[in-house]
């Protein structure tokens, strides 16, 4: 798992020859490599390496002496790992972007408001040294009027980002400012005044100018990323806002017509890069939701959607995550994992690759790194019911009961109606040998998930194993729902 491996190495030694030069993906991993400090180069036939490594010294193949002078120069920089891991550094600024304030009066223009400030958290969450809570967590306070403080202190950061909206006709205009929670004083403010062609480019320069603010130094390939917002069709940019806001309401129905959205903005702009990945993400999610017949197209689709997309920008970490979920379907581990390496070099706070990182870990028998990863989606979407989920059926994995039991029950705490965790909380109990506390929890008054005794069926399970089905309860199985949770009750192994 070489593409895994890349980001937590001591030293990449990077072979520059005619074919690598035109390769996004050596470019992209030599550019991370060269940003940690960690790039030994080497050239093949002279060649001359791509710009933004001409200043780096370069070991030619064809020198006397290369094997003995490579072996030295990798031993020197071998030393403490600087880890890419997904246990972020606490040294880290911590921002949260709360929902920019819809100025039009018109609430049927609320996804443009959405849009543009999820279009904020993504532009700065491509800077490495920032810690940017993701969307799911930050809308909860969307129409809300607690204290900056309080809600700093729920998402767990230092400086907040507010603003304000408002289109008129094909001009918009947008007002952000950057405020330290612990004070409550503001830092900095800027108004936006401009074509609704150029709004990519306004998010960047609020990225640009927040970095600037506390202090943070871009790195070269950071200014690179945020320097070049191409202008936008505003009515191709409109409907791909208003398929992510209909995605967003994760339904079969809303995803189908985000999916109508993202090709109605493909239409009028075939070059626009983020509705191609929008739509690679919507297809794979929809895919399962047909027969056998559907779940090949849509495969085929989102491959086709995802590939569209990083042929016209390589660096859409959106693309380079849709791409790795469609791997891993696939069953194609390494290049799974290569997409996931290209998805975190290109955005560090990106929290949904992160939990599905984590999954994917899962798979691959590595819990340990799955927990990590984990854990961070939760550090970045500390109030997402579904991440806490994830990491409490990956603590299950790992056998690790007790905590599983609190980030399912922290979930339902976040979503009530979010129904995984019922049944995840009573097969952690079973582990855990609460029978009672199962039967009698309130679960039993919830519809359709009531707890009731029947018949056992099937031998008994072992206590710790961490399976998906328990076994019988002392002749007796209990039932959850469709769920049957089977444990026998004088096995005490």
């Amino acid at each position: 798992m070489l593409e895994a491996e890349l980001p937590i190495a001591k030293c990449v030694v990077v072979v520059w020859s005619e074919t690598s030069i035109r390769s996004r993906w050596v470019k992209t991993e030599a550019m991370e490599a060269l940003e940690r400090e960690c790039i030994e180069p080497v050239r093949l036939d002279a060649v001359a390496p791509p710009l933004a490594f001409r200043h780096v010294q370069i070991l030619d193949a064809a020198e006397p002496n290369f094997i003995e002078t490579i072996i030295r120069r990798v031993g020197a920089l071998a030393g403490p790992p600087k880890r890419a891991s997904a246990t972020h550094s606490s040294g880290h600024t911590s921002i949260a972007v709360l929902p920019f304030e819809n100025l039009s009066r018109d609430p049927a223009q609320e996804y443009f408001s959405d849009g543009i400030t999820e279009a904020l958290i993504t532009s700065l969450a491509q800077i490495h040294a920032l810690k940017v809570i993701s969307r799911t967590s930050v809308m909860r306070f969307k129409g809300q009027r607690k204290g900056l403080r309080e809600i700093a202190a729920e998402l767990g950061v230092e400086r907040i980002i507010e603003g304000s909206v408002i289109c008129a006709g094909s001009r918009v205009r947008i007002t952000a400012q950057l405020i330290d929670a612990s004070s409550d004083t503001h830092e900095w403010a800027e108004s936006f005044d401009r074509d609704l062609a150029d709004v990519l480019a306004i998010q960047d320069e609020i990225a640009r100018l927040v970095a600037e603010r506390v202090s943070v130094r871009l790195t070269p390939r950071e200014t690179e990323l945020l320097a070049h917002a191409p202008r936008v069709d505003p009515a191709a940019h409109d409907s791909y806002l208003r398929g992510l806001s209909l995605c967003d309401q994760l339904t079969v129905t809303a995803m189908r017509d985000g999916i109508a959205q993202f090709e109605h903005s493909l239409a009028i702009d075939p070059q626009f890069a983020p509705a191609h990945a929008a739509l690679a993400y919507a297809l794979h999610e929809t895919k399962i939701w047909g027969g056998l017949q559907q779940l090949a197209s849509s495969a085929i689709q989102a491959r086709q959607a995802a590939m569209a997309a990083l042929l016209l920008d390589p660096t859409l970490a959106q693309a380079h995550l849709a791409l790795a979920t469609i791997e891993q379907d696939s069953w194609n581990w390494a290049a799974t994992a290569r997409e996931f390496a290209m998805t975190f070099t290109l955005n560090s706070n990106y929290a949904n690759a992160f939990r599905t990182y984590g999954l994917f870990l899962v798979i691959l028998g590595r819990i340990d790194e799955a927990i990590d990863a984990s854990r961070r989606a939760v550090e970045l979407e500390p109030l997402a019911a579904r991440f806490h989920d994830d990491l409490g059926r990956t603590m299950y994995r790992a056998g690790r009961f007790d905590d599983a039991l609190v980030h399912h029950r922290r979930a339902l705490e976040l979503d009530p109606a979010f129904t995984p965790p019922h049944l995840r909380i009573a097969e952690t109990q079973l582990e855990l040998g609460e029978y009672d506390e199962v039967r009698t929890s309130g679960l039993a008054s919830r519809p359709r998930r009531s707890i009731a005794e029947g018949p056992a069926r099937g031998p008994a399970r072992r206590r710790g194993t961490g399976s998906r089905h328990c076994a019988g309860v002392g002749g007796r199985r209990l039932t959850l729902g469709n769920h049957h949770l089977r444990r026998d009750l004088r096995d005490t192994r």
